[in-house]
């Protein structure tokens, strides 16, 4: 599994709880993921050209597409109109899901064995159909690109959402500081706002599993009454953009693993590693879902 599998692995555990995005491959619902990666280019009326030829390309394969304005208000955007789930692979081999609710236990193999099963080019799975074929090639005919489409000021964070996220972390990172892991630092209100940084705390790489268990045992990363009470809070709200300023969202935490895998015969050993890690970071979450889900 490369690195990118891995984080969609993960990405699809925050998919089932509820991550709010706002970024291509997102729904109107809490359970879409974002589109990852990519740049943009220049805006234009190449962009419209382009996404009405793939809109048309993909409506005629019977794939059902809309377009919608950028913060421009450029007719450049175009979403899934699908009702139960697609999974997608990007030109770039970035990644991007969308369920209409909470994610069962079917749709989350799917998706674990579609970015196990990574390949090159584009790829689209719409419950469970593969539709790559026709997908990279509405893309090619087309040149739509998705991060292009969306114009550079489409996604900007919300600063007290991020406030929010940095306020979870520093109280964890407080905890980690004060249980034997002193070089943990704080996070930072990002020094951008367009998306592409969040905070989050960073662990040394060279934590054991024994240690980061002990670790989270006296630092929680995952509590269940309060995700118990952020699920009541959403479902007696509706219409809430964000959840209430005291609620805070569970703190962000990343490794720290150095600039990529080794080459040659260490490389399965260092992303088994990573595997191993994340999924004791959240083995409290899993096990909570798989708990709801019984």
């Amino acid at each position: 599994m490369n690195l990118n599998s891995l984080l969609r692995s993960i990405a699809g555990v925050l998919c089932a709880v509820g991550l709010v995005c706002s970024l291509g491959g997102c729904t109107t619902d809490r359970y879409a993921l974002p589109t990852l990666g990519g740049k943009p280019k220049e805006q234009g009326s190449e962009l419209v050209e382009a996404a009405k030829l793939y809109y048309d390309c993909m409506t005629e394969a019977g794939i059902e597409v809309q377009l919608s304005q950028n913060s421009e208000g450029k007719l450049t955007m175009a979403f899934f109109a699908i009702e139960d789930g697609f999974i997608l692979q990007s030109n770039e081999g970035s990644g991007s899901a969308s369920f209409s609710g909470e994610m069962t236990p079917e749709q989350d193999k799917m998706m674990n064995d579609f970015f196990e099963n990574t390949g090159d080019g584009p790829r689209l799975s719409i419950n469970g159909v593969d539709h790559s074929e026709i997908y990279a090639h509405c893309l090619e005919i087309s040149g739509y690109d998705e991060n292009a489409a969306y114009g550079n000021d489409s996604y900007m964070m919300d600063p007290a959402e991020a406030e929010r996220m940095v306020r979870a972390n520093n109280e964890w990172a407080a905890c980690a500081r004060e249980n034997g892991f002193p070089g943990v630092n704080d996070s930072a209100m990002p020094s951008k706002m367009d998306g592409s940084e969040w905070p989050a705390i960073l662990l040394p790489g060279t934590i054991t599993p024994d240690q980061l268990r002990a670790l989270l045992e006296v630092c929680t990363n995952f509590d269940p009454e309060l995700e118990e009470a952020r699920n009541k809070y959403w479902e007696e709200n509706p219409m809430a953009s964000s959840l209430p300023d005291d609620m805070l969202p569970d703190p962000s935490i990343q490794f720290d693993f150095g600039e990529g895998f080794a080459e040659g015969p260490d490389a399965q050993a260092e992303e088994e590693q990573m595997r191993q890690m994340y999924d004791i970071l959240y083995e409290k979450m899993y096990e909570y879902w798989e708990e709801k889900e019984r």
